[in-house]
Parts: structure tokens; sequence; C-alpha cells
């Protein structure tokens, strides 16, 4: 009789027990190391002249698609900042340089965000010339005004 109420927790202690037991029979991947690009020449985006005297701010969020060696070969705009920023933001993207990102030590393509700010350049007020002084002669008279005349003091 005691032992017809054990089955039931003894099966139901060894079906735990093989849950929590690692798994032989799929043996551990390798871990694969992933190094992601870096970026070599960084390049700013040029503020967009049809925006000059505007005052208005972007940020213009980018896809990078890079070649095994690293060069930008696609870009496309996940965030705009409007069609002027995002133009000069896609036209600056092709200058960048990166390192390659690597797999197991291998370069591979990849894909990467990439963010461009823009922000108007503020232009410094042009140095007025110096003033050429001279030298001056002559005499300085002083008039007298009523307040300056002396009044004799009672």
């Amino acid at each position: 009789m005691k032992l017809r109420r054990l089955l039931p927790t003894l099966s139901c202690s060894l079906a735990l027990l093989a849950l929590a037991a690692p798994s032989s029979a799929a043996p551990d991947a390798p871990e694969s190391k992933l190094v992601a690009p870096k970026i070599v020449t960084n390049v700013a985006a040029p503020y967009p002249a049809s925006k000059v005297g505007s005052g208005e701010k972007a940020t213009v969020g980018l896809l990078l698609t890079l070649d095994a060696t690293g060069k930008v070969t696609e870009v496309s705009v996940a965030t705009s900042g409007g069609a002027a920023f995002d133009d000069a933001a896609k036209e600056a993207a092709k200058s960048l340089v990166f390192s390659p990102a690597t797999k197991n030590g291998v370069a591979i393509p990849a894909k990467i965000p990439f963010t461009f700010s823009f922000e108007e350049p503020v232009v410094a007020a042009p140095t007025p010339a110096p003033v050429k002084l001279g030298a001056l002669r002559g005499v300085v008279a002083a008039r007298a005004t009523s307040r300056s005349r002396a009044r004799p003091s009672r």
C-alpha cells in the first residue's frame, strides 16, 4: 500500500530531475565572436545651403550597409530630418570609412545605424577695420556756463 502512494511522487521527482539535468544529446555550439565595425574616417555633413538663415536643427538617422572591406555600399534614411537634411546626410555618409565587421576573425558585410545632427553654423560678424587716429593741434577753449560762473557769497 505504501509503495502505491510513493510511486506518483517518485515518478514526478525523476521527471523534474531529467528537466534540470543538462542534455548531453546536443553538444554545445561553438560561440562565434562578432566584432562591430568601427569608424576610421568620419565626415561632417554640411548644413544645407537652402536652409541657411532658417536656424533649423535636424537629426537624420541612417541605416548604412557596409561591405566586407568596411566601405559604405548603401544608405537609407531610417529617421527623416526633412528632405534637404536627408540628402546632405546621405551624401556625407558615402564618404565615411569603417573598419570591417568580423565574425570569428573573418571580415563580413554589416548593416549599422548612423546619425547625423545638423545645427546652423554661427557666422561671426566681420571685424571692422581699425580707425586711423591722427594727431590733434590747436587750443581747447572752454565756454563759461551759468553754473560755472562764480557767484559772490552773501
